[in-house]
């Protein structure tokens, strides 16, 4: 006897577009678009550079708000707070262009290529 077992359901495809778990945006009532646009907007804040982002902006307001209330406005202006403003975005910027030029001198390391040899 040779049967062969046939599946009731359907084979699953994940993340398949147009589906019942996954409908288009055009079939999505106004509280589906607004649902999705949320969902959206959450993976995004997960993502690293999002995370880096949210952290440095925090830093850089907690550091200037000293200047907008009278009572502590004295202070900041005594110990130049402007510029230690200045100098944290700086660093910020810094910090990235030292990424890149640690990354290319350790690529050139290990490949010894020729563009890092000087003449």
């Amino acid at each position: 006897m040779n049967r062969r077992f046939q599946s009731s359901f359907p084979k699953i495809h994940p993340h398949a577009p147009d589906t019942i778990q996954t409908p288009s945006w055009n079939q999505l009532s106004r509280t589906g678009k607004f649902k999705k646009v949320l969902w959206t907007f959450g993976k995004a804040l997960v993502q690293r550079k999002s995370k880096y982002a949210i952290k440095a902006g925090l830093a850089t307001a907690l550091l200037a708000s000293p200047a907008f209330f009278d009572a502590t406005r004295p202070l900041f202006i005594e110990y130049w707070g402007d510029w230690a403003l200045i100098s944290v975005s700086y660093f910020h910027r810094l910090r990235q262009i030292a990424a890149i030029i640690l990354l290319s001198v350790f690529c050139c390391s290990l490949t010894n290529n020729w563009c890092c040899k000087s003449p």
